[in-house]
């Protein structure tokens, strides 16, 4: 009788016993192996380490642009500080040092200056150039490690995806989660040598794709 009523006011018929199934939840893509990625990888880089073309470039992780940032204004802090300081010195010495200073030692304090100035700016622009060097690589096969210490030294480690145990992520501070850094560490099976890399942009993305691959690479061996 619901039903005629429905009908005759032009309400449509709803069946309570049909089901409505639930949508699939998506999962969530993988990384695309036919997808080379070997362009987005400076000419440099690729001289590293051992590859051809049937070994596709899937990913790489660099470190925050921010940190070249806060080089420079470490540098130009000292450079600030020194400079003031030799400013008040020289202006003032008969206050600090109890008499005038000659102007041979006036001289002197601004050639000084001007030292710590030229290797301040100079250490800035090193520093800021080695940080940009380091990053991880990842391929099909391997996870190259390139860890720059300074202009004259640098670490390559080319690590099999079947030796990897781990590849850990932490934020430690609040800023590494404000501007989405943090530090990737690789740990390989049997080895207690780790390879950290602070800083790094978007680690989590890194991470993800390397233990994606790790797990394809080492599935057909389980059979």
């Amino acid at each position: 009788m619901k039903d005629i009523g429905d009908v005759a006011l032009g309400e449509p018929i709803i069946d309570t016993a049909q089901t409505v199934s639930a949508p699939r939840p998506q999962k969530k893509p993988g990384i695309d192996l036919t997808v080379d990625m070997r362009a987005d990888v400076p000419e440099e880089f690729l001289h590293m380490f051992e590859h051809d073309m049937a070994e596709p470039v899937l990913k790489q992780a660099v470190r925050h642009p921010y940190g070249v940032y806060v080089i420079y204004l470490i540098a130009a802090f000292a450079v600030l500080v020194t400079s003031m300081i030799i400013g008040f010195l020289s202006a003032d010495s008969a206050a600090v040092f109890g008499a005038e200073l000659s102007a041979n030692t006036k001289v002197l304090m601004v050639l000084a200056g001007v030292i710590i100035f030229v290797i301040s700016g100079l250490g800035g622009i090193l520093s800021a150039y080695v940080y940009q060097k380091s990053r991880i690589i990842l391929t099909n096969q391997k996870i190259v490690f390139i860890k720059y210490n300074s202009v004259f030294s640098r670490k390559i480690s080319q690590l099999n995806l079947e030796e990897i145990s781990d590849v850990n992520v932490s934020q430690p501070t609040i800023i590494d989660r404000v501007f989405k850094t943090g530090t990737i560490t690789i740990e390989t099976a049997g080895e207690t040598a780790t390879y950290p890399l602070t800083w790094v942009k978007d680690p989590y993305d890194f991470a993800n794709a390397a233990v994606q691959i790790r797990e394809k690479v080492s599935r057909p061996n389980r059979r």
